[in-house]
């Protein structure tokens, strides 16, 4: 055999290091990872910004437009409905409370489901995701603690749109396991699950036990154990844990005084009506939230969804609300 000449060694180093960079940043082992779109990722924190204005204004300068909520204004179910390209599922417990003076044939139906149909997502145009704890009401705009990520990219889209589609067609959720996605938006990993399908909770103990610094977190109800346990875990391994809780939400099923017992800094909120984040902020540089309360309910009964987002810029977001509430700023008249 023939010696190879140097060239050829050389543009085959040079391949191998294309292929194994172009892997590294775009590919994720076990998830579909979709990298290079023009993307971007916006937050708003309400009532202290806009959101129900950012919500209308998405709506009215849409051609599509899919919505999956717990709860909604009628008004804004006014601005969907009637429209072939505008269609919205409502939780059948609140459904009744919005439909009044709408068509039946308006592309808005009811959710039935073993729980709720919790999610609080909108689709605009195959390109854009609204999610978080935003439900478009009056409470959640100007009275109740709530956040909103606005996300345009077509490949996380296309993720919701399938949900919304399952949700729409058959009237309620579909117990089917799929594969995280794991998306490339704007320079950030952002993973996407689905609940009861993508075991939401399990996600989220994943990511605190990866935690190396510290862990922040806003939540309105907070029940679930698991997450509560690997919390004081991280908390004796000398990761600094501080929380807050919806004081409304405080029960003998919640982990609040299994955390106070641990030493860990936790407190209420001082908001008079709810503080209604579903947060954690990790080592300054992941984010979760969506529709997900850390709970055995939200786990397994209802329908929900949360957003992992690896950006430190959305962290620093997050952790600027979280002071602002931590400090005690939290009244609203």
């Amino acid at each position: 055999m023939g010696r190879i000449p140097l060239i050829a060694v050389i543009i085959g180093v040079i391949a191998i290091y294309w292929a194994a960079d172009f892997c590294l940043n775009n590919w994720t082992t076990g998830a579909a990872v979709f990298g290079g779109e023009n993307s971007s990722i916006d937050v708003f924190f309400c009532p202290r910004q806009d959101c129900w204005g950012e919500i209308q204004q998405l709506i009215n300068s849409s051609g599509k437009v899919e919505c999956a909520f717990y709860a909604a204004d009628p008004y804004i179910i006014t601005l969907i409905s009637g429209r072939p390209s505008h269609k919205a599922v409502i939780d059948d417990n609140n459904y009744g409370k919005v439909i009044k003076g709408i068509a039946a044939d308006s592309g808005i139906i009811p959710v039935y489901s073993e729980g709720i149909m919790h999610n609080k997502f909108c689709i605009f145009d195959s390109r854009i995701v609204v999610t978080g704890s935003y439900n478009p009401t009056k409470a959640d705009s100007f009275r109740n603690n709530n956040n909103l990520v606005v996300i345009n990219s077509a490949a996380l889209a296309r993720n919701y749109e399938e949900k919304f589609q399952q949700l729409f067609v058959r009237g309620h959720e579909r117990y089917s396991p799929k594969a995280a996605h794991m998306l490339k938006i704007n320079g950030s990993l952002v993973e996407n699950y689905f609940c009861p399908e993508d075991e939401c909770s399990k996600n989220v103990v994943n990511k605190i036990n990866s935690a190396k610094s510290e862990i922040y977190f806003m939540t309105f109800s907070f029940t679930d154990d698991s997450i509560g346990d690997a919390l004081v875990r991280k908390n004796a391994e000398g990761v600094r844990v501080s929380g807050i809780f919806d004081s409304q939400q405080i029960s003998n099923f919640s982990e609040y005084k299994k955390l106070l017992d641990a030493g860990i800094d936790v407190s209420l909120d001082s908001n008079k009506y709810l503080m209604h984040h579903k947060v954690f902020i990790i080592d300054n540089e992941t984010v979760i939230t969506g529709s997900f309360n850390p709970s055995a309910n939200a786990n397994y009964r209802n329908d929900e969804n949360i957003l992992i987002i690896s950006s430190r810029e959305i962290a620093r977001q997050y952790f600027s609300e979280f002071n602002y509430l931590k400090t005690g700023n939290n009244t609203q008249d």
